[in-house]
């Protein structure tokens, strides 16, 4: 059976939940997640998006070799929902390791989840304020 993956945003809090952040303690998101070095590479404009991804990419295959357990740990699991900060949809780690797993482990990535906000905006059990208040 082949593993199925989702990506999402931080929010996201299901049991198959795989942290890849660079703030990750999840001893098998750490196979994944970005360098801060990376990270602000690109946010602070000095590497281009193909930079980014080819430094990730080499990150991966390294991770590969030093932490064949992790990832024998991930790649044998039947769903996992990759989480990071990113904003969905943009340029984001997230869907790089999902196509990584795609590609190297025949993973089937079913895209993103949306994550609703801890309550409903509309509905908010407080009292509503308007201008007269």
């Amino acid at each position: 059976m082949s593993l199925i993956v989702h990506t999402s945003q931080y929010r996201y809090q299901g049991a198959d939940r795989l942290d890849i952040t660079g703030k990750s303690k999840d001893p098998y998101g750490m196979i994944a997640e970005p360098t801060w070095h990376m990270v602000f590479s690109w946010k602070d404009g000095m590497w281009s998006w193909s930079q980014y991804r080819r430094a990730y990419r080499e990150l991966l295959f390294k991770s590969e070799k030093e932490n064949p357990d992790e990832w024998h740990n991930v790649v044998s699991r039947e769903h996992v929902v990759l989480v990071c900060f990113c904003p969905a949809f943009g340029n984001c780690h997230r869907y790089e390791f999902a196509q990584w797993l795609v590609h190297r482990y025949c993973a089937i990535y079913k895209g993103e989840l949306a994550v609703k906000p801890p309550f409903d905006l509309l509905e908010s059990p407080q009292k509503r304020l308007t201008l007269f208040d």
